[in-house]
């Protein structure tokens, strides 16, 4: 997450380049409306301030090239220095207009210095909003000068003039301050409002896989519950319920035959009663683990069989096959038969 001061350094260069524009129309226009009559050094002022204009071009690009390299890591303080310094430098200029300009011009020219320094100072308050001192301290070298020599003048006129610009400076400096608290306030809810989304995206993903873990388990004991209800907990063969619900598979086709044969283990409760029933238990797994054995393994693929308990100690074998060919002995060499 970029931190506000990173934020706010964005936020300048988004709307330095804009200034830059608003000033090269400025200065383009005083040239035109002021070199009527001009003084000597305002050709050197129009030359220079251009010149801080390319610099702060140059320097806008730098700082661009500066924040692609890092975008997320906080600007180097040199170039936010050089920055602001030439935002003063920049203001500066223009106060020097309106200290000079005011005395060495008259009329329509004087009240174009006016609009213009007004223009420029309105502006910088969103413009450069994000410079919490040097956009103050630029709007105050734009409006205070030519107040000051406005009121120098004399006459009741002026100081109303300069009255008036001094409330304009005041009012444009608390609309900075306001602008730049609103800023700071976006950046911060913007802020907010992203951690909140990747908060609640962490707590989706995790409720999804709560969920497809859930649903995993879910699956796995309703395949287990199926399991325990169609198998033996014993000798995990078919049950009743499983065999009668398997026979079924066992008729591949219209033609083949199907056996079953149940079997009932003789002398089984004396084996319980004599060895125990874990030796009981025993007898039935390994018998029940025999008749699914095949003899052959032909036969698992042409005869395929079930086993299940059906009782307590009895056995059901069920097996399908081809029904024999006519004339083929039936006994126990036929085929798919037990050996």
């Amino acid at each position: 997450m970029l931190s506000c001061s990173v934020e706010l350094w964005r936020e300048a260069l988004h709307h330095h380049l804009k200034g830059l524009v608003v000033n090269v129309v400025a200065i383009s226009g005083a040239a035109l409306i002021l070199r009527a009559n001009a003084p000597a050094w305002f050709t050197g002022w129009v030359a220079l301030s251009l010149g801080v204009t390319v610099l702060r071009v140059l320097l806008y690009l730098l700082c661009k090239q500066a924040l692609r390299r890092a975008p997320m890591q906080a600007p180097a303080r040199g170039l936010v220095i050089a920055h602001a310094a030439l935002v003063l430098c920049a203001g500066s200029l223009w106060g020097a207009l309106g200290w000079w300009g005011m005395p060495a011009f008259s009329g329509a020219q004087q009240f174009a210095i006016l609009v213009m320094l007004s223009s420029l100072a309105g502006g910088a308050t969103g413009t450069l909003a994000a410079l919490r001192v040097s956009g103050k301290l630029y709007v105050l070298l734009l409006v205070v000068p030519a107040c000051v020599r406005i009121l120098a003048l004399g006459n009741d006129t002026h100081m109303l003039l300069s009255l008036m610009g001094v409330m304009f400076a005041w009012v444009m400096i608390s609309s900075h301050q306001t602008n730049h608290t609103l800023l700071i306030r976006t950046i911060t809810l913007a802020r907010d409002k992203a951690e909140l989304a990747d908060a609640l995206s962490a707590k989706t993903e995790q409720v999804l896989k709560i969920n497809s873990e859930l649903e995993g388990r879910v699956a796995a004991r309703t395949r287990e519950l199926e399991h325990l209800a169609r198998h033996d907990a014993l000798t995990d063969l078919l049950n009743r319920r499983g065999m009668l619900a398997a026979e079924p598979t066992l008729r591949i086709h219209s033609g083949a035959w199907l056996l079953m044969v149940f079997i009932d283990l003789d002398h089984f409760k004396q084996i319980n009663d004599g060895l125990g029933h874990d030796w009981g238990d025993w007898v039935l797994c390994e018998v029940g683990q025999r008749l699914t054995t095949p003899l052959l393994p032909e036969q698992a693929r042409s005869c395929p069989t079930l086993v299940s308990r059906w009782g307590a100690m009895s056995l059901c074998c069920a097996r399908s096959g081809h029904r024999p060919h006519r004339g083929m002995p039936r006994g126990p060499h036929t085929p798919c038969m037990p050996g």
